[in-house]
């Protein structure tokens, strides 16, 4: 969040986030919600052209990225400046971008303001850009206190771009509870997870 206010990027302002699960990923996604602006999450599968159509329809001035969604968007021009998740080369590193930043400041948060940027699949047409505000995210978290998410070890076996993944994530670290993220799914290796972690809420999508 300090390092994003220290590069100019304003409260209300999209950031544009796409690579596979981590760790990295997930504190850009919280990061820039601290910060007030309004992740957006990118999906990996989609081509290089969707790819800079929503970089640019979101007016992300910055992209935090991986190698392969670096390869995908390959030389179409993109606007955003590059931040590397995953130590290749294909932007400045993350370690490096974060620097010396500290503690950011304080920001005031309006109910109507943008918590998040989803992106239709665009199995339709042209993926499209779903505003997600506060208000709506905090009654999403509200009405899950009774869910057990204080107490939650929650499996995250979706993507983080995907808003199905978002409706188990983001109460269970509202209520404090503890988010496992898992990379590709695979049955037995969500299985052997769950077992190890003692998992009580879990989010899966059944296509």
């Amino acid at each position: 969040a300090a390092a994003l206010q220290r590069d100019g990027v304003a409260a209300r302002q999209a950031v544009a986030i796409v690579g596979t699960t981590s760790l990295d990923y997930a504190v850009v996604f919280l990061g820039a919600i601290r910060a007030g602006c309004a992740p957006a999450p990118i999906a990996p599968p989609s081509t290089g052209e969707q790819m800079a159509a929503m970089i640019a329809d979101c007016a992300a001035p910055l992209l935090f990225l991986d190698a392969e969604a670096a390869a995908t968007i390959g030389d179409r021009p993109v606007a955003a400046k590059r931040v590397v998740l995953d130590g290749s080369g294909a932007g400045v590193a993350l370690a490096e971008w974060l620097g010396d930043a500290t503690a950011p400041d304080p920001v005031t948060i309006g109910p109507d303001d943008p918590f998040n940027i989803i992106y239709s699949s665009g199995t339709t047409g042209t993926p499209k850009g779903i505003v997600q505000p506060h208000a709506m995210r905090w009654a999403h978290i509200a009405r899950n206190e009774a869910a057990g998410f204080g107490d939650a070890v929650t499996m995250v076996a979706t993507p983080l771009y995907s808003n199905t993944t978002l409706v188990s994530f983001i109460p269970t670290l509202a209520w404090g509870g503890t988010a496992v993220l898992l990379g590709k799914f695979d049955a037995r290796g969500f299985l052997e997870a769950a077992a190890k972690h003692r998992a009580t809420h879990a989010m899966l999508e059944v296509g």
